[in-house]
């Protein structure tokens, strides 16, 4: 059982990174792929 605990929690470890990723760190990256897009069209209009 000892031995078995360290991996337990690693892998919760993981898992929870994995959620905090799709749930946080992916709509940030999308949202500011967005706003990039935004920036880029409105200094090809200006230009």
């Amino acid at each position: 059982m000892i031995t078995q605990l360290p991996l337990t929690s690693f892998q919760s470890m993981l898992i929870s990174d994995h959620l905090l990723d799709i749930l946080y760190v992916r709509p940030a990256i999308a949202t500011v792929g967005r706003i990039i897009e935004k920036a880029i069209e409105n200094i090809w209009r200006v230009g």
